[in-house]
């Protein structure tokens, strides 16, 4: 990880928010002793955040050129990310199918196509969202919209991000 993507010194535990963790600099495990496996790499885990909200954008473009539902619409992106997530070996939820294989050590939480209203009004602002998490909390998550493309992205004690800037509060 890149020296900007270092948990901050000093770092507290707030309400439902678990201390961020790098495995390369802290080694160890979580708070609470569990064996913690060395493959969480939060960097790798954004990759493939990443590589599934393009593939559902990509699903996106094509869908909007034609003229479908937007339920249709909705089953469609959500196959094109449900699956990129399961063959990944991630637990999924999502808004659309619900939960499957919710017992893994990470899971995501996706929401295929957020903005299925805009898209039954002829509106082009939507979005895909994804949230990974472990048993410690929040690992990364994106947002990708379309059909800017702008996309946002924070991972675990590393800040957030838009496209290759650090966004700051």
């Amino acid at each position: 990880l890149t020296s900007t993507m270092r948990p901050r010194s000093g770092y507290r535990r707030r309400r439902g928010c678990a201390r961020p963790f790098n495995l390369r600099t802290q080694g160890g495990g979580p708070a609470d002793g569990r064996a913690y496996a060395a493959t969480i790499d939060a960097d790798a885990i954004l990759g493939r955040l990443l590589r599934t909200a393009h593939g559902v954008l990509d699903t996106l473009d094509a869908l909007v050129s034609d003229t479908i539902s937007p339920d249709h619409a909705d089953r469609r992106a959500d196959e094109a990310a449900t699956s990129s997530l399961l063959r990944d070996g991630f637990g999924v939820w999502s808004e659309e199918s619900g939960p499957t294989n919710w017992d893994r050590e990470v899971r995501v939480v996706v929401d295929p196509l957020d903005g299925t209203t805009n898209l039954a009004r002829g509106i082009p602002h939507m979005a895909t969202s994804l949230w990974a998490c472990d048993g410690d909390g929040g690992i990364a998550a994106v947002v990708a919209f379309f059909p800017t493309r702008r996309v946002f992205h924070a991972v675990r004690g590393g800040g957030a991000y838009e496209g290759g800037r650090r966004l700051e509060v």
